[in-house]
């Protein structure tokens, strides 16, 4: 069965058992033909249809009510009605009895491996590289050999770090420095195999002013650095870690990961230098775009601007809220 019949399929099914708007399904169409991500985000069913073919053994596994489609993403937290962090599974539209396996098998497949650019160095993050890529005969290549695997694994994508721009994290440092360390330890794995592709952490100056915002407003600790009174941060300031991560290494970045995480019952008031409830009903929460957001989408056309020769390279996003969900 190909895809356009598989597609009708699914929705024939789907139309049986709720509405259909067919300019919702059209467009659907449309976003699934822009790029690989939309199309496989999009095709869940192709998923279950291949998945006794793929995995046979692993299909007939005890069935139990199942996430589906579970993968990194479907794990995060969000504050319950009290105000606490909750933390476990945030998707569950696709729930349904299966063997248990299909989860795990899906969330193995979201994983991607990441460089520890905190407290790791570049001598590290290459041994990694060649223990997954290199041949059998090379010095890591060997090790992964007598754990019982002689051929590479021939991993393509890697990340380097994560949310390396924030002062919670191991081995954080500024802007100008860490983009130094970021393009040492992408030489080094590049170095061993060239044909990889890395996503590096980026954050515009919005987005770190709403993460300062949230740990100095909601989530108070004694061991936090001084917070500013005067967000949001600057473009080009220490605190905008794309442009550093941009003016210093556009060649040792294949893709930018921007963590977008909002609250959208909330907006910033500059003045009173607050997260402030507007009290909306819902239907204006979605509607609204709160001021940290709006800056979110027009930093891309500064950078353009602001760096030589107005480059810009590939960039990839953390879609929807990232780890809250969404």
């Amino acid at each position: 069965m190909n895809i356009f019949k598989a597609t009708a399929d699914f929705e024939q099914w789907l139309a049986k058992r709720l509405p259909i708007v067919r300019q919702d399904v059209a467009l659907k169409h449309a976003l699934m033909a822009q790029n690989p991500f939309s199309f496989f985000r999009a095709t869940f069913y192709r998923w279950l249809q291949h998945w006794p073919e793929v995995c046979p053994k692993l299909a007939k596994a005890p069935a139990v009510l199942g996430v589906g489609d579970l993968h990194i993403e479907n794990f995060g937290t969000w504050r319950d009605t009290e105000g606490r962090l909750i933390w476990g599974v945030n998707d569950l539209d696709e729930a349904f009895p299966g063997a248990y396996t299909l989860d795990l098998v899906r969330l193995a497949a979201s994983a991607y491996l990441a460089i520890d650019s905190g407290y790791g160095d570049d001598y590290s993050a290459a041994q990694e590289v060649e223990y997954v890529n290199g041949p059998a005969d090379s010095p890591m290549g060997k090790l992964r050999a007598a754990n019982g695997h002689p051929e590479p694994f021939k991993v393509r994508l890697w990340c380097i770090g994560n949310e390396m721009y924030g002062f919670w994290q191991v081995g954080h440092m500024m802007a100008n420095q860490y983009s130094e360390k970021h393009n040492r330890i992408v030489r080094a794995m590049k170095k061993v195999d060239p044909t990889i592709k890395v996503t590096s952490c980026g954050a515009t100056p919005g987005e770190l002013s709403m993460m300062t915002q949230e740990n100095k407003q909601f989530i108070p600790n004694f061991w936090w650095p001084p917070f500013p009174n005067d967000l949001p941060y600057k473009f080009e300031s220490q605190n905008d870690y794309d442009y550093w991560m941009l003016k210093n290494g556009a060649d040792y970045i294949d893709n930018i990961s921007e963590h977008t995480y909002a609250y959208p019952e909330l907006s910033f008031d500059q003045k009173k230098q607050l997260f402030v409830d507007l009290h909306d009903p819902l239907e204006t929460q979605a509607r609204r775009m709160t001021n940290r957001m709006g800056m979110m989408f027009d930093s891309w056309e500064i950078y353009k601007e602001k760096l030589p020769g107005g480059r810009v390279v590939g960039h990839g996003t953390a879609g929807g809220r990232d780890s809250r969900g969404g």
